[in-house]
Formats: structure tokens, C-alpha cells, sequence
């Protein structure tokens, strides 16, 4: 029989006068806490291996996040639980902290490495997993679904031009986006002896982006008030064991949005409330309402058993190799070095960015660009450059200057640049690409339930394509669901299928390697399911992951911050100064947090300070404290719980 454990570990924190990671706004400054947030980890045992999968309330897992909770586990030989065996998620919200990555692009909203909050999160990983493990007793585990119905307003398709360009989909009418979307509920229950559950793992595919930029709190989003409201819920019945965990976690969502409803005033696409925090409890209720439909649905299934494990293969994706049979029939094509597209700017419309206005102007550009290529009968990247993340400081800007001349345009107003721009004149920003080009891959098994993790965020139907090629490649293996985890052990962007990337919309503009991306993801996963799983403490084959040494981090940190402090003094009206009060000359930050009404303080938290230049992030600045709107009036974790009751 199998042995199952659950737990979870608190990763509340932030870094005071730091911006939430996922909006990309540089005024969505963290101002308290809306919800706490979780690492939530189930672990597996039996005969036939190991699995620990760990699902965090947070944008994404970090390569350099992976990395350590990888090598801490390591370190604990006894436990047995080595890279193969380990799967991160998380569940993308964008309301949760920044500044945990080794790559300047996912460190942008907190102007640098936050070793705090790196810190913080790898322990509660750490924490989640290994109290799972020692949570462990005998149980079965078995998977059942749901449909969720097209009139739950839970999932619309917010990219529906793109996605009607798919060979393999029926067209979408523009008013009906929700049809663009894969509305399957799927849930894993884990049962002990005495019939009472342990735990649930729920996938289910939609953005963490009820929360808007303007909330400005750390907060779960849907699924983070999903888990609490299953938990809640659990609590109360007898049939759920003490201690009862519920992981809510993410399925292909790269075009999927909780936001169909249009606001007029903000000018964005909301949720079913005009209150950003009712309609996160309002998607939440549905989440709930279904994966309790597929939890039902499980008791009548066969219990898993057979394999238990993983593989874990790292792949350089700015060259990575593709297989004609994904690509259309061409052969030796191959993916790029990472280049955000011109189209990103515009954002999406539920979070719009600088160049949304000429939106339509973008696209008018790319298609003359793709025209261009066919008239002259080869293939033309239809993206129009923005920044070559790949090559870091050595790129080029629009296409057409080096990075580094364009600097001096945009710092004066952008303080993400500023910082980029002092930390590269004092020699700390390095030879590191700007985004990880080396990713982790891995494909795991429980029985007949596989488990395709992703470093990306891939489309609905990009999502297909790979669950596809998984299966032809698994077909003898007796595996009868696959289930896709993005935000996976990394991040690297978004993944389109070739026909949404010749849109170049903005799911198309952030896949970063090329329109041969999916190919190659599908290429790698194809080779890596018939490789079959590994030990544990094997060796993960492939390159090695790009990333910094801390203390050079630091020095770039304290360098970039130095130079946004120093712009914001007599310049241009308008721009914002950001978090200039952290910059590095300050040892530390008053602990006496100010309490505004309605907003919670942080509590103490695992997070200590690690050198002398860093702050504690779970104290709280009171130099950015909430207007008298909507957030002086946040509703606590147990009063949304309650309003959706």
C-alpha cells in the first residue's frame, strides 16, 4: 500500500517598498497582507518510488528557487528524495512577492535579489515537503473529473484571435471567449485507511489575476481562496482527516483569464464583482464547487498503482533541437536566444500596458512582416524585437541599437531601467542572460497519472498539443490521464502554438525562443517519456542552470539601487521614485509597523535578515501606507471566506 502526507508552510512576505511580482506595474507597491500565503506539498511513497510535489502560493518557481530547495533536500540523503523525485509549482498569483529569481527580468518589481524573500521561500518548500513526508500514512490515491459548464463564469479565452488561428480547434465567436478555454476539473484524492481524506490536488487551468495591479496587497487570488475555502470546509466534516490539506494548482492557463466583464472606469476586463476581492471569492466558489464534483467522482475509480517518480532533463532553450514531426514537416529548425517581442508592451486586456493604444498598429506590422517573409519564400520570425533578454547588457533594443545606448531614453521614468542601467556602469550585471535559457523538464508518475512539468506558461492549446505528444509517447505504458503543472521548477515565459505566435499578441510576444518553442518543448517531452523515470539521487543530464553566486546579486543590488536613488533627485515630472528609501546605504528598516485599518501586518515569519545590506521583509514601511479607498476597507482571510459561505 501506499504511503501519503500532506502539509503546508507559511511563505507570508515582502520586501517593504516593493512592487508584486506578475502585473509589471512599478506603482502596484505591496501594502499589506489581503491573504496569507502557503506552500502546500503532498508526498508519496510505496514499493515502486518516491514523489514530492509542493505547489506555492506565488507567481512562479524560480530556477534559482528549484536549485536550492533541490540541493537542501540533497543534503538529507536519508530522506531519499532527490531531484527526479521533487516537483515546484506554483500558482500564479500576481499579488505575491518579487525578487527571488537570478535573472533581472523576474526581478525588475523589487529592484533586485531579495535574499529574504529567497530565503523565505525555499525554507517553506522545504518545510511543506518535508512535513508531508513525515505526515505520511497508509492511503489510496485515485483521480476523478469534472466538466466544468461554459455558463460558470470562471475561465475566458482573453487571446481569442489567436487561438481561432489553430488548425486543430473549431472557431470561437468573440463574444463567447469562455468557449476558448479547457474546462476540466481534475482531482486526486488521497484516502487513509479509516476512509477519512488526507488531502486533495486539484488542477484546474485560469489565471491568478482576479487580484489587480491596484489592490497593492500580497494575496492567493483564486486559487489561494480555493485551498482556504476547501480547508475551511474540510474542517467541519469528520470524514477529513486532522491537518487536511488542499492544493489548488494550475493546468495550461497561458490564455486563460478569471476577468469577463468589461470596466469601463479602470479599463480593464474584471471579474463577476466590480470588487476585485469578491470576484477572486467568487471564481474561488466555483474552483471549490467542481473540484468537490471530480473528488466525488474519484470514489468510483480504480486506486492508483505502479510507478511512482520522475525525470528531470535540463535543456538549453536558446538552441534547443526540433523534431520535423512537430514542426510541421521542416527540417533543422531550432529555437533562439530569448527576445521579448514589441507586442508585449501592449500587455493584455486585463492588464494593459504602454502601448495598448497602438495596439492594432503592432499587429498591422507583424502581419507586412510575415507577408514580407512569404513573398520572398522563406521563413521570417513575424516578432517584432523589443529587447533581446537573451544577451542580457550585449543585446539590442528594438532591433536596431545596442541595449546599453538605450538606456539613458527610458531610465530617467523607469525605474526598473534606472536600476539596470547603474548596476551594468558600476560592472555588477554579469554575462547572465536577463531571462534562464537553461530550463528544467520533467515528466512524473504516480501509476496511471502523469505529471508533465513546465519551466512556462503554455496556451490552452499549445497545452493539448504537449498532452498529446506525452501520450503517443507513454501509449504502451498503461497511463490513462496526463495532467499539464506550468510554472514549473522555473520560468522562461510563455509557450504558443506557431499559429497564435504569427499573431504576435502578447502571450505570442513573450514566447521568447522563437516559433519553434512549443516544437521543441514537444521534441524534448517526447524524448524524455520514453527515457523512463530515474532514482532520486541521480544525476540531472543536460546543461548547467545560469545562475549567480548571492553575494554578486547583493553588489548588484546595492549598485542598481544606488542609481534609481540618485535619479529620482531633479528629475523629470512624473517619474515615480519607487522604493528609494531601500536603497542599500540603509542597514535597516523601522520594525514598528504602523497599522492602517483593515490591512494586516506582516507576523514574524521564517525570514531573518542574511547581510548587512538587506531588510527584513516581514516588517512593513510606512512610507507607502494606503490612500482612504477600497484598501482601507480589505476584508481579512476569514471575512472572504465568509462572504462566499
Amino acid at each position: 500500500m501506499l504511503e501519503v502526507g500532506f502539509a503546508r508552510a507559511d511563505i507570508t512576505t515582502w520586501e517593504p517598498g516593493t512592487c508584486a511580482l506578475g502585473w509589471g506595474q512599478e506603482t502596484n507597491f505591496i501594502e499589506g497582507i489581503g491573504t496569507r500565503l502557503y506552500v502546500r506539498a503532498m508526498v508519496v511513497r510505496g514499493p515502486a518510488g518516491t514523489l514530492a510535489y509542493a505547489c506555492a502560493d506565488l507567481c512562479f518557481v524560480s530556477t534559482a528557487v528549484w536549485n536550492a530547495v533541490i540541493e537542501r533536500l540533497a543534503a538529507m540523503p536519508s530522506r531519499g528524495l532527490g531531484p527526479h523525485d521533487v516537483v515546484l509549482t506554483a500558482t500564479h498569483t500576481h499579488s505575491g512577492p518579487g525578487g527571488f529569481s537570478h535573472h533581472v527580468t523576474y526581478n525588475g518589481s523589487s529592484l533586485g535579489f531579495c535574499p529574504t524573500v529567497f530565503e523565505t521561500i525555499v525554507r517553506g518548500f522545504v518545510e511543506a515537503i518535508l512535513g508531508a513526508d513525515d505526515a505520511r500514512r497508509p492511503a489510496t490515491l485515485r483521480v476523478g473529473e469534472a466538466h466544468v459548464p461554459y455558463d460558470e463564469p470562471v475561465a475566458f479565452n482573453r487571446s481569442i484571435e489567436a487561438y481561432n488561428r489553430n488548425r486543430d480547434v473549431g472557431r470561437v465567436d468573440g463574444a463567447r471567449t469562455e468557449l476558448g478555454t479547457r474546462r476540466l476539473s481534475v482531482t486526486l484524492r488521497a484516502d487513509d485507511t479509516e476512509g477519512r481524506t488526507l488531502g486533495i490536488l486539484n488542477w484546474f487551468g485560469v489565471h491568478g489575476t482576479s487580484v489587480h495591479a491596484d489592490a497593492r496587497i500580497l494575496h492567493g487570488d483564486n486559487k489561494g481562496l480555493a485551498a482556504l475555502r476547501f480547508e475551511a470546509q474540510a474542517r467541519r466534516d469528520r470524514a477529513f482527516a486532522p491537518g487536511f490539506v488542499a492544493i489548488f494548482a494550475q493546468e495550461a492557463a497561458g490564455d486563460v483569464s478569471p476577468n469577463g466583464h468589461v470596466d469601463e472606469e479602470r479599463g480593464v476586463l474584471r471579474g463577476t464583482s466590480e470588487d476585485d476581492l469578491e470576484s477572486a471569492a467568487q471564481n474561488a466558489v466555483i474552483q471549490v464547487r467542481y473540484a468537490r464534483q471530480a473528488f466525488e467522482a474519484a470514489r468510483g475509480e480504480a486506486a492508483l498503482e505502479g510507478p511512482i517518480g520522475g525525470h528531470v532533463r535540463r535543456i538549453d532553450f536558446a538552441d534547443a533541437a526540433v523534431s520535423p514531426e512537430h514542426a510541421d514537416g521542416f527540417v533543422g529548425q531550432r529555437t533562439r536566444k530569448a527576445v521579448l517581442g514589441l507586442g508585449a508592451t501592449a500587455g493584455t486586456a486585463e492588464g494593459p500596458g504602454p502601448a495598448r493604444p497602438v495596439e492594432s498598429i503592432l499587429r498591422a506590422f507583424t502581419r507586412a512582416r510575415a507577408e514580407f517573409g512569404r513573398m520572398l519564400g522563406r521563413e521570417v520570425d513575424p516578432k517584432l524585437p523589443f529587447l533581446e533578454v537573451g544577451r542580457g547588457v550585449e543585446g539590442q533594443f528594438l532591433g536596431l541599437v545596442p541595449t546599453r545606448a538605450g538606456f539613458p531614453l527610458v531610465a530617467p521614468r523607469v525605474p526598473t531601467v534606472a536600476f539596470v542601467e547603474a548596476a551594468d556602469r558600476a560592472g555588477e550585471m554579469g554575462s547572465l542572460p536577463w531571462v534562464p535559457e537553461v530550463l528544467p523538464l520533467q515528466i512524473a508518475r504516480i501509476g496511471s497519472l502523469v505529471l508533465v512539468a513546465l519551466p512556462c506558461e503554455p496556451t490552452t492549446v499549445a497545452g493539448e498539443r504537449i498532452r498529446r505528444t506525452v501520450a503517443e509517447a507513454l501509449a504502451f505504458a498503461g497511463v490513462s490521464r496526463i495532467v499539464i503543472a506550468p510554472y514549473a521548477n522555473g520560468y522562461a515565459g510563455y509557450v504558443t502554438t506557431r499559429e497564435e505566435y504569427e499573431a504576435q499578441h502578447y502571450e505570442g510576444a513573450s514566447t521568447l525562443f522563437g516559433p519553434w518553442t512549443l516544437a521543441a518543448y514537444q521534441t524534448a517531452l517526447a524524448d524524455l517519456a520514453t527515457a523512463g523515470l530515474r532514482e532520486g539521487l541521480a544525476k540531472v543530464e543536460g546543461p548547467e542552470l545560469a545562475l549567480a553566486s548571492q553575494e554578486t546579486l547583493v553588489r548588484q543590488r546595492i549598485a542598481g539601487r544606488e542609481g534609481v536613488s540618485a535619479r529620482s533627485r531633479g528629475v523629470a515630472p512624473g517619474f515615480h521614485p519607487g522604493p528609494v528609501w531601500l536603497t542599500m546605504g540603509l542597514r535597516s528598516a523601522s520594525r514598528a509597523t504602523p497599522q492602517t485599518p483593515g490591512l494586516s501586518a506582516p507576523g514574524p515569519g521564517p525570514a531573518q535578515a542574511l547581510d548587512p545590506g538587506s531588510m527584513n521583509c516581514a516588517s512593513r514601511s510606512s512610507s507607502n501606507r494606503p490612500s482612504q479607498d477600497r484598501r482601507a476597507t480589505l476584508p481579512t482571510e476569514r471575512a472572504a471566506l465568509a462572504s462566499t459561505a
